[in-house]
C-alpha cells in the first residue's frame, strides 16, 4: 500500500503495528529488563540494543519536530545529511544507560504516537503522511529487517 493509497488510521495502525513487533517480539531484554543484553553490540553492525533505542528515540522526536514544523507553515530542517545525524546522535548518547535508552524511546513513541492520532483527516497532506509512512513506518521496518537478517 504507497502512502497515498493509505488512510491516517491505517499509517497509525501500520506504525502500532510495527512498533509492537519491534519492541517485545525481537528485543525480548527491553522489556525483560536485561541491561547487558541491551549493551551487547550487534543489534545493527556495531551498535547495540540501546544504541537502537536512542537512535529511534531521537528519529521519533524528530518526526514529532517535523510535523509540527510543516503544520505551522514552516520548513523543516533538511535530512539530506541523515547520517551526520545517526553519527552524531550515536556520539552524544554513548553513555546513556539502558534505562533511559528504554523510557525515552517509550516516551517518543508516545509522543509521537498521541501527536498523530491527534492530527485531523485534513491535517494529513503529503508531507505529513511521508513521514508517517517514511520517517517512521518505514524505519521500523527496515530495523525489523536488520535484526530477522541478523537472528535468521
Amino acid at each position: 500500500m504507497t502512502t497515498d493509497e493509505s488512510t491516517p488510521a491505517q499509517l497509525i495502525e501500520q506504525g502500532d503495528t510495527l512498533w509492537a513487533t519491534l519492541w517485545a517480539t525481537l528485543w525480548p531484554a527491553i522489556s525483560e529488563g536485561d541491561d547487558a543484553a541491551l549493551l551487547t553490540p550487534g543489534a545493527a553492525g556495531d551498535w547495540s540494543a540501546r544504541d537502537v533505542l536512542m537512535h529511534i528515540a531521537h528519529w521519533q522526536e524528530h518526526a514529532v519536530e517535523r510535523l509540527e514544523t510543516h503544520l505551522a507553515g514552516r520548513e523543516p530542517v533538511s535530512l539530506d545529511d541523515y547520517e551526520a545525524w545517526n553519527a552524531r546522535w550515536h556520539t552524544e548518547d554513548s553513555d546513556a544507560p539502558p534505562t533511559e535508552a528504554r523510557n525515552r524511546c517509550e516516551q517518543s513513541r508516545t509522543a509521537l504516537r498521541t501527536f498523530l492520532g491527534s492530527l485531523e483527516d485534513s491535517q494529513w497532506d503529503e508531507r505529513v503522511r511521508g513521514i508517517a509512512a517514511g520517517l517512521v513506518n518505514e524505519h521500523y521496518q527496515e530495523h525489523l529487517d536488520f535484526l530477522a537478517e541478523r537472528t535468521g
